[in-house]
């Protein structure tokens, strides 16, 4: 939270309709002609929240002294390989593009370089940097502080449970544990009201995390929090709604721009080779696919809310397409089971279940977070289809953290999260390649190829045909300056990723319900909810305010 949605500490900010990207603590970016130079103007008079004035210093110690220092960042910096950063003066930068890089705004807005955001203050990290102090001296104090190196020292100062670090957002943090954080005003935010009052309305900020979304909201009816944002299932809307006035609160239903309960499979899948075969053959996802009732869970867990489609641009995007939304959307379990049989999955020993090519027991295992209540009960609804054709699947519930874990690690067959839809050209920047868009992380689908094309082939393992082809497609729409030639190649990204199925989407624009106390007012009822968005960020929170 205190690196995402809660901040406003972004170089650029969305408005709350994700329609106009503003300039936050800068003052301007400006792309030239040619794509090949971006110029970042910083807004003079910006302070950090210990009152250091932000300079260019901050920016070259970002960039130069942790994007490119290899203890900090052993791989580098996608985002910057090849880039030259020129300084013009205290306020103005030049990124000199190693090519054309028309989306390079988009990288800029929310890139980190190790430091989880674009700027790190160099007056407060740099004495923990081996270019400015020691190293041996160094090596000490990361000891005293219970870690073994330097740059891991250096990870403890910069991360966002600091409590000394200074910052940029409209918010500063006095307090962190495993139960929540307190937060108070940055006294030199540097964003005012019309009036010239300085921003943030409210003084102070506590959050709590507590081991169930139903806390959340029972806390919320009983008067105990100001605003719910998470946790909250359309099964409990209608008691909620009903007991609105009594409880003084208010329920918002904010449009969002997510896909729900979004299925990535692993199709670099190591640990059995007959089921890496399986997950990476076109016809058993399809056979996956159309034995899904996508009506049925938008009917029993979403309360009829919502579009039953797989993931797609939404409606009134350029790149949208009633076919990708209907792809693999039909309910034909009859259809499934003949595409299984064809691929030679069938049931050879009469038990019910069907057996791999090689005859060897298949079982499919499904990873979903038991912190969203939906994917549980999505989950279920899944095992019970794909078992219904015959396909053995064990329903694997964890925490968040966990599935996330078992994702980086490449160790899953399928695995399920929400995924903010195609917002385009928001997703396609330099670093994330060309399943971003489609699995919430650049290599989450596919890490092993994933590893072998940033690598040159050092590791990993060499891509399919139609990966190579989809990450061809992926750099021609990043150097592409003209926009109707770009939009004609993202077309046919997506066209390769409907084609192989690399990932599928069950449920998309569904409202996000959130909670209000009656005593908190200037809260948008119809802000864009999504993560690009860094949502409630883009509803005007610096303006908030509470009167009893």
């Amino acid at each position: 939270m205190l690196g995402g949605r809660f901040i406003d500490n972004l170089a650029f900010t969305w408005d709350k309709l994700g329609s106009e990207l503003q300039p936050s603590w800068v003052e301007s970016g400006v792309l030239s002609d040619d794509a090949m130079r971006y110029t970042i103007r910083l807004r003079e008079g910006v302070k950090w929240s210990d009152g250091t004035p932000v300079t260019t210093t901050d920016l070259m110690f970002t960039y130069h002294d942790v994007a490119g220092n290899t203890d900090l960042n052993p791989r580098g910096v996608s985002w910057l390989k090849g880039v030259e950063v020129e300084v013009l003066d205290d306020y103005g930068v030049t990124f000199h593009l190693p090519q054309a890089a028309p989306l390079f705004q988009y990288t800029f807005h929310t890139a980190g370089v190790g430091l989880r955001h674009p700027i790190g203050p160099k007056h407060n990290l740099g004495p923990f940097h081996p270019t400015y102090t020691d190293v041996g001296e160094l090596e000490k104090a990361a000891k005293e502080a219970g870690v073994d190196t330097w740059d891991e020292l250096f990870d403890l100062k910069a991360a966002n449970d600091n409590v000394e670090r200074p910052v940029l957002s409209l918010w500063v943090l006095t307090e962190a544990s495993t139960e929540g954080t307190m937060v108070e005003r940055n006294p030199y935010f540097w964003k005012v009201d019309p009036e010239g009052n300085q921003l943030p309305y409210i003084d102070r900020m506590r959050t709590e995390i507590v081991a169930s979304p139903d806390v959340y909201v029972m806390r919320g009816m009983g008067g105990q929090y100001d605003v719910v944002f998470y946790g909250i299932k359309f099964s409990d809307f209608p008691t909620l709604k009903s007991n609105e006035r009594s409880g003084g609160y208010r329920l918002f239903q904010c449009r969002s721009a997510e896909g729900k309960s979004h299925l990535k499979f692993n199709h670099t899948y190591r640990e059995d080779e007959a089921m890496g075969e399986l997950l990476r053959t076109i016809d058993f996802k399809k056979a996956l696919a159309l034995a899904i009732d996508l009506e049925e869970i938008k009917e029993l867990v979403h309360l009829g809310q919502g579009d039953a489609v797989n993931i797609s641009p939404p409606v009134g995007s350029p790149i949208y397409k009633e076919e990708y939304a209907n792809s693999y959307a039909e309910f034909d379990p009859g259809q499934s089971a003949a595409l299984l049989d064809g691929i030679g999955v069938k049931d050879t020993d009469g038990d019910g279940f069907r057996e791999m090519a090689n005859g060897a027991r298949l079982q499919l295992e499904l990873n979903v977070h038991t912190d969203e209540p939906d994917h549980v009960a999505t989950g279920e609804l899944l095992m019970g289809y794909w078992e219904a054709i015959g396909i053995r699947t064990r329903l694997n519930a964890v925490v968040y953290d966990r599935r996330a874990e078992l994702d980086r690690e490449g160790a899953f067959h399928v695995s399920m999260n929400d995924l903010d839809l195609i917002i385009y050209p928001l997703y396609f920047r330099p670093g994330v390649g060309p399943m971003g868009p489609f699995v919430n992380s650049p290599s989450l689908g596919a890490k092993d190829w994933e590893d072998y094309i940033r690598t040159d082939g050092e590791t990993g393992t060499e891509p399919s045909p139609e990966y190579l082809e989809a990450w061809d497609l992926y750099e021609q729409i990043m150097a592409e300056t003209d926009d109707e030639k770009r939009k004609a190649l993202a077309f046919r990204l997506f066209d390769n990723y409907y084609a192989n199925i690399w990932s599928l989407g069950l449920v998309q624009g569904l409202p996000r319900i959130v909670m209000i106390n009656d005593r908190l007012h200037n809260v948008p009822a119809d802000a864009l909810e999504a993560w690009p968005l860094r949502t409630p960020s883009n509803a005007g929170m610096a303006q908030w305010y509470i009167k009893e």
